[in-house]
């Protein structure tokens, strides 16, 4: 090897031993403690709905009649509700959520008649919440816990149909409208 490559590397080696190996080399710093803490998270549920069973709109000459699928027929402009009270557990700081129930899948000859709608009231919300029974709600805050709200979910005839959507003894016309889910879902900003 050449006296100028020993040299280089006997430097080199040098080098790291001052910068790393015996500590010549040193900076100022300081530390400091910070402590920790516990964190616990909240909770969003809904509790089991208490529903009421389809039901005809307020025009019938009974109102809220309860609709009987195997033998009511429906005729353009009738709208049934389901209503389901639902108890809100919302418990977390700067907790939202929004109340959704997407529209039911319809599937059948009657379908293309049939428009279903989903809305949410307060029935009976908590103090805090600053809401009063009857207020649309779709969004809330941890404010709303132990709140009631309802669902209502509608399936109206629509009142513009044309006579297409008249059953008749050869062609019975019918819809089969599926589950609505209601769902609570956090949003954050």
């Amino acid at each position: 090897m050449k006296k100028s490559t020993k040299g280089a590397v006997a430097a080199a080696a040098a080098g790291v031993l001052l910068l790393g190996g015996a500590g010549s080399l040193a900076f100022w710093s300081a530390t400091d403690t910070v402590a920790g803490t516990d964190v616990t998270s909240g909770e969003l549920k809904l509790s089991a709905p208490t529903c009421t069973g389809w039901k005809f709109d307020g025009n019938e000459l009974t109102a809220n009649k309860a609709y009987v699928p195997a033998t009511d027929k429906i005729v353009p402009g009738d709208v049934l509700t389901q209503s389901c009270d639902y108890t809100i557990t919302a418990i977390g700081e700067h907790l939202r959520a929004t109340l959704t129930a997407p529209n039911s899948s319809l599937t059948g000859t009657l379908s293309s008649f049939i428009t279903p709608t989903s809305t949410f009231k307060y029935k009976v919300p908590s103090a805090a919440s600053g809401a009063i029974a009857g207020d649309t709600v779709s969004t809330i805050t941890e404010s709303a816990n132990g709140s009631t709200v309802t669902a209502l979910l509608k399936v109206a005839f629509n009142s513009a149909s044309n006579n297409t959507s008249q059953s008749t003894t050869a062609t019975p016309l019918s819809a089969a409208l599926g589950d609505f889910v209601v769902t609570f879902s956090q949003i954050h900003d």
